[in-house]
C-alpha cells in the first residue's frame, strides 16, 4: 500500500472514530502520550465483535497479536492478551507459548488464580506429553502454594502416572511426599521422599 493510500485510509478511520466517539460508543484515552480508543460499554464491544464474520475475526486477532509483538519489545504484561489473540486465530503453538509465559509471569507475582487460568488454558492446547507433564507440575506447584493440597497431590499423581523420565518422576514423587508429610500421613510421605531420592 502506498503512502497516499495509507493516509487516506487513516483519515477514514479517524473520521469513523470521531463519529463513534460523538455517539458515545467509544471513549478516547490518552495513556503515556499515546492515543487509544475503548468501548464505552462491554455490550458495545460484544455487538461489534459478533457482527464480524469468523474469518474476519481470525484475521483481526492475528493482526493484533503481530502488532503487539512488533511494537512492544518487552512483552511482559501482554502474554495473556497474546495467548488470547493467537488462540482465536488458531495459531495453537503461539497460544500455548504465551499461555505458559502468562502463567509463569502471574505465578512470579503471586497472582495464583491468574496463573492457574493460564496454565489450564495451556494444558488444553498441549499435545506433547513432556510439555503436558511440565504444565501439570506447574499447576500442582501453584495449587500446593495456595493450600489446595488434595488438588496438588491429584495433579502430581496424574503426571507421575504417565511420566517416562526418571528425574521428573523422582521430582514429582518428592513433591507428593512433601505434601504428605504436611498432612497426617507423615510416614507415607517420608517413604515416598526416600524412594524419590534413591531413584
Amino acid at each position: 500500500m502506498c503512502i497516499r493510500d495509507r493516509v487516506i485510509k487513516e483519515k477514514d478511520v479517524l473520521q469513523h472514530l470521531d463519529e463513534l466517539e460523538a455517539s458515545e460508543f467509544v471513549v478516547r484515552v490518552n495513556k503515556d502520550n499515546k492515543l487509544f480508543y475503548t468501548f464505552q460499554h462491554p455490550i458495545f464491544q460484544e455487538v461489534a465483535y459478533n457482527s464480524l464474520l469468523k474469518s474476519e475475526r481470525s484475521i483481526y486477532h492475528k493482526l493484533i497479536a503481530e502488532k503487539i509483538e512488533t511494537d512492544f519489545r518487552d512483552m511482559e504484561g501482554y502474554y495473556t492478551t497474546l495467548a488470547h489473540h493467537y488462540f482465536n486465530c488458531r495459531d495453537i503453538a503461539k497460544a500455548l507459548d504465551y499461555s505458559m509465559k502468562a502463567g509463569d509471569e502471574a505465578a512470579k507475582l503471586y497472582a495464583n488464580e491468574e496463573a492457574l487460568v493460564n496454565y489450564y488454558k495451556a494444558l488444553s492446547f498441549v499435545t506433547d506429553q513432556a510439555a503436558k507433564i511440565l504444565i501439570m507440575e506447574k499447576i500442582g506447584d501453584v495449587e500446593s502454594f495456595i493450600g489446595n493440597v488434595e488438588r496438588a497431590m491429584g495433579i502430581y499423581r496424574e503426571a507421575n502416572g504417565v511420566v517416562k523420565d526418571n528425574l521428573t518422576r523422582a521430582r514429582l514423587t518428592a513433591k507428593i511426599g512433601r505434601l504428605l508429610t504436611n498432612t497426617e500421613k507423615v510416614d507415607e510421605g517420608i517413604e515416598l521422599m526416600r524412594k524419590a531420592y534413591n531413584s
